[in-house]
This record gives structure tokens, sequence and C-alpha cells, in this order.
């Protein structure tokens, strides 16, 4: 299995935007930039169903912000296997053990650096503070 490579324009990019969790400062921001995208679904509501779906082609990207490691450690082990990136909003990289919220998932490190500018830009600042679990 490898990841896809897509055109980087946000219009062009297809992807999930998991907001059960987010905190209010965040979604709002989320919103702001969701019609940027082609396409932004509410996910798949599983962790094992989203991860196969960026790693085949069903979509670009995913952003969680719960990150329980049951959830996320084996997906992002595909994912990366892959050839594609998970990365914290701050660019920082997935370890199980943190458990700080917000893990942006991506076909490759341009479409992720092309959603984090378009989902989640000004979230960094108060980024600590907003754990919404």
């Amino acid at each position: 299995m490898a990841v896809t490579s897509r055109p980087v324009e946000p219009g062009a990019l297809r992807g999930a935007v998991l907001t059960r969790f987010l905190p209010t400062s965040v979604s709002a921001t989320v919103d702001a930039g969701r019609d940027r995208f082609d396409t932004v679904t509410p996910g798949r509501r599983c962790a094992g169903v989203d991860y196969p779906a960026v790693v085949d082609d069903g979509q670009d990207f995913v952003l969680f912000w719960r990150t329980l490691p049951w959830d996320h450690a084996p997906g992002v082990l595909l994912l990366q296997e892959a050839g594609g990136v998970a990365l914290r909003p701050d660019a920082s990289p997935y370890r199980p053990a943190d458990t700080r919220p917000g893990l942006l998932v991506a076909a490759g490190r341009s479409t992720w650096d092309t959603v984090r500018a378009a989902l989640l830009p000004g979230v960094l600042p108060d980024y600590e503070d907003s754990h919404g679990m």
C-alpha cells in the first residue's frame, strides 16, 4: 500500500474533520476554512476506517482532536509506512504516550502543510490550553 500524491491546492483536496471533541474556538476556526476544500466530511467516526481511507486514496486528510493511543498508534504506523504524514498541529510528531489533543494526518507533507494552513491558522497560541477532551 502507498499513498497517492495529489495536487496540494485546497480546492482539489478531500478530507474529514472529526468535530465531536473540538473546542469551540478551534471548531470556529476549522469551520471558517472548510469551504476551501473540495470535500470535508465528518469522517467515519472510526480511526480504523479513516486511516486506511487516506492510504487507499479515499481521502487526502483527516483532522482528529482526541488522540487516544489505541485509536491512533496502529493508524499512524500504517499511514507512515505507506508514505503519509501524521503530525500534531504544531508539526511535532505523533507519540502514543503524548496525550495532547490534535492530530492531522495527510497523504503527504505538502498536503499536511496546505490543510494545516487552511483549517488551523492561529490555533497554536492557545494549543496547550485547548484540550477539549
